[in-house]
């Protein structure tokens, strides 16, 4: 980006450098401002959405709940008045059965009388962060307000001493001073694994880039291009050692980035013994290119604080996809690499599965030292930054090396779409992390064909390693790359037309680099062939195109995933660059358009559909539109020389920054979670009163039209914590090999016949026994996470049968032993 307008001579240079110097600082406090506004809803966080329904106070209820910030001082309850002298008292307490108080408060009879929302403060709790308390409400003359009880995640009503379905309505305050204490310590936490990140996955990919001598000049674009370099060499190490036998461990982890670090500072060691003088700091001057650097800095950070508080005080990954990455996980860390049997945890035989994200998280777990759970939820997210950070060099590079237009791509993509921060909610992990590698590959692809005169070391070196570690990353996403690479090589075609030796050596070189890549990993594409995923791949092949007429509906959705807004953006950008800048809006869309048409082959009568679904798609489109959106920044800041305009866009950035940063801090959605405190309890519990051999009736849903039953609740996750059997497996189980005497199509249905008998006794009885089920455990969120998910096994059916005895209760989570006895009868 030229700090000088077009037309302008070098004399004027200097005034408008200071002012433009000027109106970034300016630009960097009011980020900072917007940034600090954004966390203000945190200070009073509500924990409950307003009341549905009044439960009249005849005596006390009670309300367990979770502490989501350090510095607890009060409560806002919902109350409305039912007589003339309302009293209204609240009892803090560390348990549902302790009968000591931490806090007593009550309410001010005017404001009870008023009704709504009435505080009720306590001393500061300085460490309540992550704790749970019980609430005990007592008072007359007044009703106060509830919510249904799927509402609330860690906690639960409890009356008469028993928990309801059903949740108080309540806020949690917090006092500020306390609170801004312990964010500048998860400050530090956070700052930690920054650095961590910066060694795992940075080191790698650039001492590789060094050693190269890569093309990209810029410190920032390197960082970039090296997130997604280290986040394919990863997983390739792990495959090499898999098949040479080689168990490693914790070698796999420590060892590329301790070499690389080690080869960085062998390269940069005589400038590393240069000693700046007091003379020669006060000499330097804060210029463009600094102020720059700042913000990048402050736009990472940013986006690692929108990643991290969010999930600083969940229980465990969200939903379905991230409970298979964290048992795969598990494993890599118990086996020391990659592995095939799942014993332990469940009846799986085989790893065919892409491996990548597992890889880096294995690695991110050994290096900070959480357990698998955690490691996934942390490092998951500290991959969203990096996939976010992987865009950077890209937008750099189609808009001609503007910074302006990387740093846009990072507020769009990072704070400004929902995607890719919305994976959090998901678990979509695998495609993630396939998504923090092809912005390189795009990269790579756009070197080699747009350069005059590329250097091959460098580029198709880099190219070889990272298309490699995409094939065993995402097996979907390698297919993204590969129109990228057919985009850019026609493009490629037509922009050396004239030239036919150079279009026949870039052709050739390019294609040796893709085989390879293939070679690298054949041998895994050979192994995978022993799985079920060949064969799922074939029916996609064989099936007619009907279902994808169905699926491509989801386009008609797509402002969910992509606010139209940003959407009409990308597109104006994109019709720009068509007339001024057709060496990058070509290949883009030719891109989009070869993307689309692998999704949707039905579309020009070619098989395979449903192997990419369209929802895969919709939800990578905030790569392209970050790319267009920071190309169009570029040239709008290039070509508009007059210093309020100029000023009006600084604004503009620094507010889509402060918005993005109140969207995202807000972005985790209570329904996805499936484990809660309660849970835990009852996991602890478990662990140490039943036998190892015990075998859980978990609640389930048939899913992904029928053909396989997955968990509704922390059920799914219970071999993970407690090392025993469940009846679902993970989701894999339908594409991996299953253990001997296991029968695939038994675990759905079981499901079906325990849906079929409908509490009764005898049909319940008997589905129970021929499945060996020793033990029923019922979650807290009872069977309810899932779209169109219903219990599977109602409490109601449990109670008052004598087959089965409740062992363990805490909120709404409960154990129960099946006599098994009874099971002698049954044929």
């Amino acid at each position: 980006m030229s700090s000088v307008c077009r037309g302008r001579t070098a004399s004027t240079s200097r005034p408008l450098c200071r002012f433009w110097n000027w109106l970034f600082n300016v630009g960097v406090l009011l980020l900072t401002s917007l940034i600090l506004l954004g966390c203000a809803p945190l200070f009073v966080q509500p924990a409950q959405p307003t009341a549905t329904s009044l439960r009249p106070l005849t005596g006390s209820v009670a309300q367990t709940f979770r502490a989501y910030h350090a510095g607890l001082t009060g409560v806002d309850v919902f109350v409305k008045p039912t007589g003339k002298a309302p009293v209204l008292t609240v009892r803090l307490r560390a348990r549902p059965d302790a009968t000591e108080d931490m806090s007593v408060a009550s309410a001010p009879a005017d404001q009870l009388r008023q009704g709504g929302f009435v505080r009720l403060t306590f001393p500061p709790l300085r460490d309540a962060h992550g704790t749970s308390y019980t609430l005990l409400v007592e008072g007359r003359d007044v009703a106060v307000g509830t919510a249904p009880g799927s509402a609330y995640v860690d906690g639960n009503l409890y009356a008469n001493g028993e928990p309801q379905d059903e949740d108080l309505s309540f806020r949690l305050v917090y006092h500020v001073p306390t609170l801004f204490a312990d964010l500048i310590r998860f400050g530090g936490q956070v700052l930690v694994y920054a650095l961590l990140a910066l060694w795992l996955f940075g080191t790698p990919g650039l001492a590789m880039l060094t050693w190269l001598d890569g093309p990209a000049r810029d410190w920032k674009e390197r960082l970039g291009l090296a997130v997604g370099i280290s986040a394919a060499i990863y997983p390739l190490l792990f495959l090499w050692a898999y098949l040479l036998k080689w168990p490693l461990g914790r070698l796999l982890a420590y060892a590329p980035a301790t070499l690389s670090t080690l080869a960085l500072m062998w390269h940069f060691r005589f400038r590393l013994r240069e000693r700046a003088t007091w003379t020669d700091i006060k000499r330097r001057r804060l210029t463009r290119r600094h102020i720059l650097d700042g913000v990048f800095l402050l736009l990472l950070g940013l986006l690692l604080v929108t990643r991290l508080l969010p999930v600083r005080s969940m229980n465990a990954p969200a939903w379905g996809d991230s409970l298979q990455h964290t048992f795969i996980v598990q494993l890599i860390l118990e086996n020391g690499g990659l592995f095939q049997d799942w014993d332990g945890y469940a009846p799986i035989r085989s790893l065919t599965y892409h491996f990548g994200f597992h890889t880096l998280m294995a690695v991110w777990a050994w290096v900070t030292g959480l357990p698998a759970p955690q490691a996934v939820l942390t490092g998951a997210q500290v991959l969203n930054v990096l996939a976010v950070l992987a865009l950077y060099p890209l937008a750099v590079r189609i808009s001609g090396g503007s910074q302006v237009a990387g740093l846009t791509a990072l507020v769009v993509a990072g704070l400004l779409s929902p995607m890719p921060g919305f994976y959090v909610n998901w678990g979509r992990y695998t495609q993630l992390a396939g998504q923090t590698l092809l912005p390189v590959a795009l990269w790579l692809f756009d070197a080699w064909w747009n350069d005059r005169t590329p250097n091959r070391r460098t580029v198709l070196f880099p190219l070889v390693v990272v298309l490699a570690g995409l094939a065993v990353t995402h097996y979907r996403v390698i297919l993204f790359a590969a129109a990228g690479a057919l985009a850019w090589g026609l493009w490629g075609l037509w922009r050396w037309r004239h030239d036919r030796a150079t279009v026949f050596r870039r052709t050739v070189a390019f294609g040796g680099a893709g085989l390879a890549a293939f070679i690298l990993v054949a041998p895994w594409l050979w192994h995978v062939r022993t799985g079920r995923l060949p064969t799922i791949a074939a029916g996609f092949v064989q099936q007619n195109s009907s279902p994808a007429r169905v699926e491509i509906q989801v386009w008609h959705q797509v402002s969910q995933f992509m606010p139209l807004p940003l959407g009409l953006v990308g597109l104006l950008a994109l019709l720009v660059a068509w007339r001024h800048a057709r060496a990058f809006a070509v290949p883009l869309t030719l891109w989009m358009g070869f993307a689309f048409l692998i999704t949707n082959p039905f579309l020009v009568g070619l098989p395979g559909t449903g192997m990419i679904t369209n929802f895969a798609l919709v939800i990578a489109l905030y790569m392209p539109v970050a790319l267009l959106a920071g190309w169009l920044a570029a040239s709008a800041w290039a070509r508009l020389c007059r210093r309020t305009w100029r000023a009006a866009l600084v604004l503009l950035f620094c507010g889509a920054a402060g918005y993005g940063t109140f969207q995202q801090l807000r972005i985790v959605q209570p329904f996805f979670q499936m484990v809660t405190p309660a849970d835990l309890a009852a996991f602890e519990w478990i662990r140490a009163n039943t036998p190892p051999d015990a075998r859980f009736l978990v609640n389930g849903f048939l899913a992904y039209n029928n053909s396989v039953v997955v968990g509704s609740d922390a059920g799914w996750w219970l071999p993970l914590y407690t090392r025993r059997a469940n009846t679902i497996p993970p989701l894999l189980y339908a594409a991996e090999r299953l253990a001997p005497g296991v029968n695939r199509k038994a675990l759905r249905q079981l499901e079906i016949e325990v849906r079929a008998s409908n509490g009764d006794p005898a049909a319940l009885r008997a589905a129970l026994c021929r499945a060996g089920v020793t033990h029923v455990y019922l979650g807290q969120k009872r069977g309810r996470v899932g779209f169109g998910a219903t219990p599977l096994i109602p409490e109601a059916w449990l109670q008052g049968n004598p087959d089965f005895q409740l062992l363990f209760q805490r909120d709404s989570a409960q154990v129960w032993r099946f006599d098994t006895s009874r099971c002698v009868a049954v044929e």
